[in-house]
């Protein structure tokens, strides 16, 4: 049984057309064969219509929840991702999107919960993933202008209608990817990441002393726990929350060249300072290198589009964030950033037949995800060299900040 009904096609065009002066012809739904992530599955909708005596053919992208019936209950469930993108596409973003000129993300034309929603499909309009592995400062300022302008359309519905926006959607307020389970403490993704980093650093970091590589990935795990209670310091804004490469969608002109970008998967949004996206984007997306050159460059880039945006809209940028606060705000999350590589960098960079292999198999993707079993991490490590490097970065990078440089 199809996940996708005539019905529904019908209010898909509905609600992207604006009417329904069109007549349904036929429609086609289809799994892509390429694994695009862990925490939806990915599929192309095809609807066919008449409009205006023509045949024409509408593009969509569909996310769909899980179609095993363990994997949902002991993965997708327990992060709920889907509510809360639900919740953010068919109303939030709505919203906040009525306080900006530039696109937040892609537009949802139907959402049933955590079965499935039907989103705009951006390869139509020219955005797809970044054509280079390690942003540019070109690709960077875009990404940047991304960030600075959701995180402006949420000071700006606050500032324009007096209403605290994670108050007034506490529902969704609470963490959907990185925290501690009670009910199941050996059996969720934080604990899984944790136990296989630890894994490889066990085996492949041996000149560390036990008890130091023990003190520093405790202190990484605490970093990440700490970070997710909600700020009461400083001003919070609605943030991306999972600022890494494939949730940041580019358009490039005909010479190549990245002109605009785009945010896409709110499933893991925040309630949270700025600095967050920010400090998670500088250290999920770039190189070591790139960020000794241009860290200080990323913060004033920031700054400046999101005071430029709050301008044009009669709010000063000074008045509801003031500089010397975010760029305090940011030296807090830089240390969230660095932790948070080293999770991201064991996960998501995982070479695509080991992505694969944990897709194919309900136990190695619940061991990978949930029990934190190190096979494919520890082979992947061994045998694929730009995964290794990554890894091994995120690991130097992370006890050079707490004081244990690797020789």
């Amino acid at each position: 049984m199809s996940l996708i009904s005539k019905n529904d096609c019908v209010e898909i065009l509905k609600s992207k057309l604006g009417d329904d002066r069109f007549q349904l012809e036929d429609f086609t739904f289809k799994y892509f064969e390429e694994l695009l992530g862990f925490h939806a599955n990915h599929a192309g909708l095809t609807i066919k219509a008449i409009l205006n005596g023509t045949v024409e053919d509408f593009k969509f992208f569909v996310k769909t929840g899980s179609n095993n019936p363990e994997i949902k209950e002991k993965y997708w469930n327990v992060l709920n991702q889907f509510y809360k993108e639900h919740v953010f596409l068919t109303n939030v973003v709505k919203i906040l999107q009525n306080f900006v000129v530039k696109k937040i993300t892609a537009d949802c034309y139907l959402s049933k919960l955590d079965k499935l929603c039907v989103l705009e499909d951006l390869g139509g309009l020219g955005f797809e993933v970044s054509q280079v592995d390690y942003p540019d400062i070109i690709h960077a300022e875009l990404a940047i202008q991304a960030f600075a302008n959701l995180h402006a359309s949420a000071i700006l519905y606050e500032e324009k209608t007096g209403v605290v926006l994670d108050e007034k959607y506490k529902d969704i307020n609470y963490e959907s990817l990185l925290f501690e389970d009670d009910k199941h403490p050996t059996e969720h993704l934080l604990y899984s990441v944790d136990k296989g980093v630890r894994a490889v650093a066990d085996k492949f970091f041996t000149h560390v002393s036990p008890e130091i590589r023990d003190v520093v990935f405790s202190k990484i795990h605490r970093r990440i726990t700490e970070t997710m209670v909600h700020s009461k310091k400083y001003r919070k804004v609605v943030c991306q929350g999972d600022a890494w490469g494939n949730n940041i969608l580019f358009k490039y002109n005909n010479e190549g060249k990245p002109i605009d970008s785009i945010l896409v998967d709110f499933g893991c949004l925040r309630f949270a300072p700025p600095a967050m996206d920010l400090m998670q984007f500088m250290y999920l997306g770039t190189k070591s290198e790139f960020r000794a050159k241009h860290k200080a460059q990323m913060k004033d880039m920031y700054y400046r589009h999101l005071g430029y945006i709050l301008s044009e809209n009669g709010v000063d940028v000074d008045s509801v964030l003031p500089k010397s606060q975010f760029l305090e705000s940011c030296d807090v999350y830089e240390e969230f950033g660095i932790c948070c590589r080293v999770y991201y960098e064991y996960v998501t960079r995982l070479p695509g037949p080991y992505l694969m292999r944990a897709a194919a198999s309900v136990d190695t993707f619940l061991g990978l995800m949930v029990r934190g079993d190190a096979e494919l991490g520890l082979e992947a490590f061994e045998k694929d060299e730009g995964f290794r490097n990554r890894v091994t970065e995120s690991i130097h990078d992370a006890f050079r900040y707490y004081k244990h440089p690797i020789a």
